[in-house]
């Protein structure tokens, strides 16, 4: 027997909607992971020029990031983007 998937409605939020967060700077949290039984969380986040998360690893999840203004650097293995 498999564990069921426990069924959720699709989160519509306008622009600027969620929970304001300011535990590690300014975010803005749009989708957060109890919303999505803990499969998915979504923030916006400012980051000021020569400013990013430091290199860090994710053994469990991915993480993807969409630059709404600007440029970030990323880099992946040996590789710089």
């Amino acid at each position: 027997m498999t564990d069921a998937v426990p069924a959720f409605a699709p989160i519509l939020r306008a622009p600027g909607e969620g929970l304001r967060n300011a535990a590690f700077g300014e975010r803005l949290l749009r989708i957060r992971g109890a919303e999505t039984a803990g499969r998915f969380a979504l923030w916006e986040e400012p980051v000021p020029p020569g400013w990013g998360p430091p290199l860090h690893v994710h053994g469990r999840e991915d993480e993807f990031f969409q630059v709404l203004e600007g440029r970030l650097r990323f880099r992946c293995a040996d590789r710089v983007w």
